[in-house]
């Protein structure tokens, strides 16, 4: 889903989105053992579960300005709770990214931007990879590894801390 919004000539409001069930009908997933021997290796159903990685709500607001020589914008990004893999064993925190610039245009050829990604320094994680192990995945953690190893550490992604940057534009 999507909108946008422009009240007046100098000031635009976006809007997407994305609303849904990640539910799997049918999953089922070949699981190999650890091992080249067929023997151990078995098919696991994961029917039912909720698909890792994906939330039920996503979404970016943005407001932009610009006037004469004056440019700025902000912009909410939210990413709403997800299953953290396939097994459903954990979910990943919801999280929420405020991003904000400002530009001026010095000249025909010169102009000048301050950028600021993740405003507020939110925490957040963007991805899973799994135990910190050699040969180990997301899908091995389940909740019982989970409840078995308290202290276990993972691979994860974080979202980027705050960042500040000028940029300088020269156009030919």
């Amino acid at each position: 889903m999507g909108n946008h919004l422009q009240p007046y000539s100098i000031f635009n409001l976006s809007f997407n989105g994305v609303l849904q069930n990640p539910k799997a009908r049918k999953w089922n997933i070949y699981d190999a053992a650890g091992s080249v021997d067929i023997a151990d290796d078995s098919i696991i159903n994961y029917s039912g579960n909720r698909l890792p990685f994906n939330p039920k709500l996503l979404f970016n607001l943005s407001s932009e300005f610009q006037k004469n020589k004056v440019s700025s914008f902000i912009k909410w990004k939210y990413t709403g709770k997800r299953e953290g893999n396939v097994a459903n064993a954990f979910q990943l925190a919801a999280y929420s990214i405020f991003d904000a610039g400002i530009g001026y245009q010095i000249n025909k050829n010169l102009s000048a931007r301050v950028l600021a990604s993740n405003l507020l320094n939110s925490d957040g994680l963007a991805n899973f990879f799994g135990a910190n192990s050699f040969g180990a995945n997301a899908n091995g953690v389940t909740q019982d590894y989970i409840n078995d190893n308290p202290d276990a550490s993972f691979i994860v992604v974080p979202i980027l801390p705050r960042s500040t940057m000028l940029t300088l534009n020269y156009a030919f």
